[in-house]
């Protein structure tokens, strides 16, 4: 695949700017491989998770804040590339932060935790957790139940929520987004009723 044309990026972002309903789907469908490549070929050591969330973030940051992207200073594929490289860097550094962070009491050996010194599981019998999973619908139920049985395959969630008749790298934004949903509204639940 090639980058679009200059002409189809200003078709593009005009769509964008005038509202059309569309816009967002069609920038993700044409740019989110090509920035996926972009990142491997910059990358080539880094897990592909990783860079698909670095697309996907670049993307999904445009789409929020629009007037992010100033077209007197770069092409639109060139300002995606460089807010995917720079989303890339921030998930390295978060997980970087994240790995130092771990307190070495919480490793053993597998299967083996000493719960006394790690943060604490959830009980997903607290009632602040019940009253939310009694509040979801049933999508938001079976991607729940999903997560509760560990499956990290993309395929099971996209189709439970009848997603599969998007292309793989769309089906995972979606996923991510329903499970990231749910995570957040589990957080909050904890968080304000504790």
């Amino acid at each position: 695949m090639r980058w679009p044309s200059a002409d189809e990026e200003k078709c593009l972002l005009e769509s964008l700017r005038v509202g059309n309903p569309l816009a967002p789907h069609d920038i993700i469908t044409k740019y989110l491989s090509l920035l996926v490549g972009y990142l491997q070929n910059k990358n080539p050591n880094l897990d592909e998770h990783l860079l698909n969330t670095a697309a996907e973030e670049a993307l999904l940051n445009f789409l929020l804040q629009p007037t992010t992207f100033d077209s007197q200073r770069s092409s639109f594929h060139r300002f995606l590339c460089m807010a995917a490289q720079a989303d890339l860097k921030n998930l390295l550094e978060k997980e970087r932060r994240a790995r130092r962070a771990i307190s070495l009491e919480c490793v053993a050996e597998p299967g083996y935790v000493r719960k006394d010194e790690c943060e604490p599981e959830i009980s997903w019998q607290q009632p602040q957790l019940q009253a939310e999973i009694a509040a979801l619908n049933p999508r938001e139920r079976a991607v729940l139940e999903l997560m509760k049985d560990g499956v990290r395959e993309t395929r099971p969630y996209a189709t439970k929520l009848g997603l599969t008749h998007l292309d793989e790298n769309q089906q995972r934004m979606e996923v991510k987004r329903w499970k990231d949903r749910i995570k957040r509204r589990f957080r909050r639940a904890v968080v304000q009723r504790t």
